[in-house]
């Protein structure tokens, strides 16, 4: 863990304060999600933690980690959606005997990066936008998402089978995505992964999902190297 966090801010939070206030709990021998809420500096600054744990290659515990993100403003300045802290947040208070069966869905939009660096990020942040109106257009009213790091899409399906899960990321994947200001249509790529009503680790089912969407992508890209189908169109069937 860095000694200073928002180093941005006038008085940035340290270290000393996350300790003097004995915030850290114990290790319990699983990873754990909690929130801290600094009211020492002139702003009151929210916190999400993690706590894992670092085990040997015995696997016995020999110390534990820490994380914190800062929750304070928690929203993609793009899209309106909640960033991956806030995801976080939702999925730890999560009752998750009632919301049981409980499914994670990752969309990304192929050939993204393309269009960042041919058209601009504007168009590409257009792209992003409509895939998220596009993810709520399809995906059961209410259902909670957030943008993550690496530029996807997480969706939390509650109360929803696997198969009914991968029937929506289907139908997201199979209709083309168009952009009304831009002449191109676009595939939506995704992973998948459950959550089971007696996992533990809600951070294994969001690394699972990711590597379900990642190991699609990589599916795509042989398919459009050695195949006839391709991510990004204009209407002429073009190739950018």
């Amino acid at each position: 863990m860095f000694p200073e966090l928002n180093k941005n801010l006038e008085d940035p939070v340290r270290l000393e304060d996350f300790l003097k206030q004995r915030k850290m709990p114990p290790f319990q021998g699983k990873n754990q999600v909690y929130e801290w809420k600094d009211k020492n500096g002139k702003e009151e600054r929210n916190y999400c933690c993690e706590i894992s744990g670092l085990k040997d290659r015995h696997n016995a515990v020999v110390g534990s980690t820490l994380i914190m993100r800062d929750t304070t403003y928690m929203k993609d300045m793009i899209t309106g959606l909640e960033l991956s802290g806030g995801m976080l947040k939702y999925l730890s208070e999560l009752d998750r005997e009632r919301v049981y069966p409980m499914q994670l869905l990752a969309v990304n939009v192929n050939g993204l990066n393309v269009i960042n660096h041919a058209l601009g990020r504007e168009k590409g942040n257009e792209v992003m936008i409509r895939t998220v109106e596009k993810m709520r257009e399809i995906l059961p009213e209410g259902t909670y998402m957030a943008k993550m790091e690496n530029g996807s899409f997480l969706a939390v399906l509650l109360q929803t089978t696997y198969e009914r899960a991968r029937e929506l990321a289907q139908k997201l994947k199979e209709e083309p995505l168009s952009v009304p200001t831009m002449n191109l249509t676009f595939e939506l790529e995704y992973g998948l992964a459950e959550i089971g009503e007696k996992d533990e680790n809600i951070f294994d089912g969001i690394q699972e999902t990711m590597e379900s969407l990642k190991n699609r992508k990589l599916l795509r890209q042989f398919s459009d190297k050695f195949g006839d189908s391709f991510s990004v169109t204009d209407t002429a069937g073009k190739r950018l």
